[in-house]
């Protein structure tokens, strides 16, 4: 069995991170995977609060008025970010798929993130009020 040379990839991993032309491929294979993660982790864990009203004392008022404090709401914008992230990035995969964009990846990519962080900064402006700080109601 070869010996696999751990810290030549690693640091290649790290030269693709600082050079943005390269991180492209290796930033779009990297945040697809990790959003997937975090979106399997909110599933467990959106299943395990809902849940909690059934064997909990906890009423579902009482769970709705908790996820509504300006924590839980930034953390409903982490959730949009990461759907958006991963959905879009989904989007980028499939027309690959089809065959469609191959020879713009780079392009793709930038694009659907660029999509994302509108997204992102949409969500967050929509929840702004919600957190004190935005003089609305």
């Amino acid at each position: 069995m070869a010996k696999i040379p751990l810290r030549r990839d690693l640091a290649s991993a790290i030269d693709m991170i600082r050079q943005p032309r390269k991180f492209a491929g290796f930033g779009a294979f990297l945040l697809h995977r990790i959003t997937g993660l975090l979106l399997v982790a909110y599933i467990f864990f959106h299943v395990y609060e809902i849940s909690k009203i059934q064997w909990a004392n906890e009423s579902f008022d009482e769970l709705i008025a908790t996820l509504q404090t300006p924590l839980w709401l930034l953390f409903d914008v982490g959730l949009v970010a990461v759907v958006a992230i991963h959905s879009l990035n989904g989007i980028r995969i499939t027309l690959f798929d089809l065959g469609i964009g191959i020879r713009r990846q780079k392009e793709l990519f930038w694009a659907m993130m660029a999509v994302a962080i509108l997204i992102i900064i949409g969500a967050f402006l929509f929840v702004l009020p919600h957190l004190g700080g935005g003089g609305g109601g």
